[in-house]
């Protein structure tokens, strides 16, 4: 079973790392720069790159998709041959999404919306299943906004935590306070988009899928949404660059 996925740049940066039913959690930059430093030790030995890591009780399976390197922490029983094959799925899934990273700009919060990408296309046998504790309603939306707190900018208002402005940026000039209410979580959640942000997307509540597809008897989580958005936002200026360069190329100095 899948329990920890790294997703490393090939320079060292880690751009993505997902949990799956445990409450340990690494300190991600600093395990990634242990593989990096691994993996980077098993060329310089002339042995070839490092295959596997194998523990007491856990074992980690690498594999290369230049320009990147997939890292699985799974139980040391499992099958190296299955993670792999899962392994396989998991890199080429990334570099279908975000392609090549030729232009990649440094930032990494583009990369979160992997996360939803991978609940959506991962086969549940593939990963480590709990049971969540039923929690009540008030610690639900505790833990919703914990979540969000942890990843985002916001504000909480009239002193209740499911009523919260969550602050995002589109670039360094460009900012949007959305408001976001799930005081009637696991309902569907009310979101308040500002008229700029709607001149960029039309109709944001269509475009966001975990909204749209929204399911109260199995829930997405509050920070899932956000990450869409901001991963909209951040594709929404790749677009003017590109429109921008369409521009330039179509009116040469002469």
């Amino acid at each position: 079973m899948i329990n920890h996925i790294w997703i490393i740049k090939d320079t060292g940066q880690n751009l993505f790392y997902k949990s799956f039913g445990t409450s340990f959690r690494f300190d991600e930059d600093l395990i990634s720069g242990f593989f990096m430093a691994l993996n980077n030790f098993a060329k310089e030995s002339g042995k070839g790159a490092i295959d596997s890591l194998i523990l007491k009780e856990a074992k980690f399976i690498y594999m290369n998709f230049e320009p990147i390197f997939v890292v699985l922490g799974c139980e040391r029983t499992d099958e190296i041959d299955t993670m792999k094959e899962r392994l396989n799925i998991i890199g080429n899934l990334f570099i279908n999404t975000y392609g090549n990273l030729e232009d990649w700009d440094g930032e990494v919060r583009k990369f979160r919306s992997f996360s939803g990408i991978l609940n959506k296309e991962l086969k549940p046998e593939y990963t480590t299943i709990t049971i969540p504790p039923q929690l009540s309603k008030e610690e639900m939306i505790i833990r919703e906004y914990k979540e969000v707190s942890a990843e985002f900018t916001c504000e909480i208002i009239k002193n209740e935590k499911s009523n919260i402005n969550v602050f995002l940026s589109r670039s360094l000039e460009e900012h949007f306070i959305v408001n976001i209410n799930f005081k009637d979580f696991p309902e569907k959640p009310k979101i308040k988009f500002p008229k700029e942000l709607k001149k960029l997307m039309g109709k944001p509540e269509d475009a966001l899928l975990i909204f749209a597809n929204w399911n109260p008897e199995n829930p997405a989580k509050i920070v899932e949404i956000l990450r869409e958005l901001e991963h909209h936002l951040i594709k929404s200026t790749q677009k003017d660059d590109y429109s921008t360069q369409i521009i330039v190329d179509k009116n040469p100095p002469y």
